[in-house]
C-alpha cells in the first residue's frame, strides 16, 4: 500500500515538473519568436576603460548566447568619449573580430540613435 502511495506521487510530481518545463519552453519561444539579433542594440559609453572594456563587451556576448535570452546577439554600440590610453585600439580589435560590434565617437551616436528608432 505505502509503495503503491509513494510511486503515484512520484509519478505525479514528475508530471507537474513536465508539465512546468513544457510551459515555460512555449511561452519563452513565443517571446522569442520575433526576435532577430538586428532587432536589439546594447549602447554602452567608454573612456579610458582599457583594463575592463574587452571582459565588459565579452560579458554582454555571453550573457546573451545564454537559452533564456533566446541566443541572440545584439549589436552592439560602443561610443568612445574621448579615450587617451589604449581603449580605442581594443575596440577596433573587437570591432574587427565581431560584425555586431560597432565603435563611434560622440557625434557619431546621434545617426545610431536614429538608425535603433527607424
Amino acid at each position: 500500500m505505502f509503495n503503491n502511495v509513494l510511486l503515484i506521487s512520484l509519478f505525479w510530481f514528475l508530471a507537474v515538473i513536465g508539465t512546468i518545463s513544457i510551459i515555460e519552453a512555449i511561452v519563452n519561444w513565443v517571446v522569442n519568436c520575433g526576435k532577430k539579433s538586428g532587432d536589439m542594440y546594447v549602447m554602452l559609453t567608454v573612456k579610458n576603460q582599457q583594463d575592463s572594456v574587452e571582459g565588459l563587451l565579452r560579458s554582454v556576448v555571453w550573457q546573451n548566447l545564454h537559452r533564456e535570452n533566446g541566443g541572440n546577439i545584439p549589436q552592439i554600440v560602443v561610443i568612445d568619449l574621448g579615450s587617451v590610453d589604449d581603449t580605442p585600439n581594443i575596440l577596433r580589435r573587437i570591432a574587427d573580430d565581431y560584425s555586431f560590434v560597432h565603435i563611434t565617437d560622440r557625434e557619431g551616436c546621434i545617426s545610431w540613435l536614429k538608425k535603433m528608432v527607424n
